[in-house]
């Protein structure tokens, strides 16, 4: 027979069955357990057992009772309730964002329905050699309309929607974001069809190196690359997107889990007009005066904006005809928004001395190159 486990080496264990993160708790169990009996399992189990119900009852759990207010299913009391805590906030019930919100890249949205949308509508038509891949990443410049098409997903396919960034996974809960990350996916199975979308990808999976033996990052890295396979391999219907403006940094090994790899470009003309319209002319509180040819005006002298970028123009040239009436003591006596001068193409003029794009030729040329060697859809 082997040596009886220490004390040490029995709540190592111990930890692990009832997922208690506080290591603290052994110099407690010291004075708990009786000096004879500090081998014995039935002791040490009390003990923790004991502990874990005491930290469950402390914590607040409010993201949990709001999600779960009939309590924790089943299928997830094996999560740590402070990890499923942490989780729960960046899930979104619903979203009511509508392909019509997003100006232009219509082969984008192509691909995209063909890819997501009809498989998660129609799961029993896409087996076997129709088995969608279920990694996908969005890249190209900032202010594209990434997170809104991920959002026109799941409002699509009526899934639930969870939005998260890098840094909700690496700073919460320093020390167990790997487990942050086994949460994440396992409470997207538990509620699919489910969309997980997690925006800064690049920072989250960036190339490891060799500084990183070993470390909590690493861990978070290889929990991470281990669940994609899993997505891609089993038929639930839970669907990653990750999206970043620096596919050039995101590891090798994520890449190629990332099946699709779809570009999302600047818009092109009639996108950027199409802007326009949503921002001002829909507006029916705005009063403006732009004619066609105004309109045509603004979208020729805007190539290389961003969606983001466009909002951002018409918004400051709207904000003209008020800076006007504050200059002339006349704001207090406005009552409603009609009641300022017309928007006409002067103020954009104005606008456009101030408002540039934020997109750089280098930055936008380096991600065509990438596109080009392993992008799904082709540059123009």
């Amino acid at each position: 027979m082997g040596e009886e486990p220490t004390l040490q080496e029995e709540f190592e264990r111990l930890f692990s069955v009832f997922q208690i993160s506080t290591k603290s708790v052994l110099q407690e169990a010291i004075g708990y357990i009786p000096s004879k009996k500090r081998g014995r399992h039935a002791d040490i189990g009390e003990f923790v057992g004991k502990k874990r119900k005491i930290t469950e009852n402390s914590l607040s759990l409010s993201n949990i009772k709001k999600h779960f207010p009939k309590g924790i299913p089943d299928e997830l009391a094996h999560l740590r309730p402070e990890l499923l805590d942490q989780v729960m906030p960046v899930f979104d019930h619903k979203t009511n964002v509508t392909w019509d919100a997003i100006a232009g890249l219509e082969e984008a949205k192509e691909k995209i329905k063909e890819c997501i949308v009809w498989p998660m509508l129609h799961p029993h038509l896409f087996r076997g050699v129709l088995t969608p891949s279920k990694g996908f990443l969005f890249f190209g410049p900032p202010g594209t309309g990434k997170t809104l098409i991920a959002k026109a997903i799941a409002n699509e396919c009526k899934a639930k929607f969870f939005n998260i960034t890098a840094s909700d996974l690496t700073s919460k809960m320093h020390g167990d974001t790997e487990k942050l990350v086994t949460t994440l996916f396992e409470v997207a199975r538990h509620l699919q069809p489910s969309i997980i979308f997690i925006d800064e990808i690049d920072a989250l999976l960036s190339k490891r190196t060799a500084t990183e033996a070993d470390s909590p990052m690493l861990r978070m890295k290889s929990e991470f690359l281990t669940q994609l396979e899993g997505v891609s391999s089993k038929d639930d219907r839970v669907y990653f997107i990750g999206a970043t403006n620096k596919p050039q940094n995101i590891d090798e090994a994520a890449r190629r889990r990332m099946h699709n790899r779809l570009f999302i470009p600047l818009p092109d003309a009639s996108a950027r007009r199409m802007i326009i319209e949503q921002e001002i002319l829909e507006d029916k509180e705005c009063n403006q005066n732009l004619s066609k040819e105004d309109l045509k005006w603004v979208v020729g002298n805007t190539k290389g904006f961003s969606g983001a970028d466009m909002a951002l123009l018409c918004k400051e040239a709207a904000y003209k005809p008020v800076r006007q009436m504050q200059l002339l003591g006349k704001l207090d006596n406005i009552k409603a928004r009609p009641e300022f001068d017309a928007i006409t193409l002067e103020h954009f003029k104005e606008a456009l001395k101030t408002r540039k794009s934020s997109v750089s030729e280098s930055d936008l040329e380096d991600l065509k190159k990438w596109n080009r060697l392993f992008g799904t859809i082709s540059s123009k």
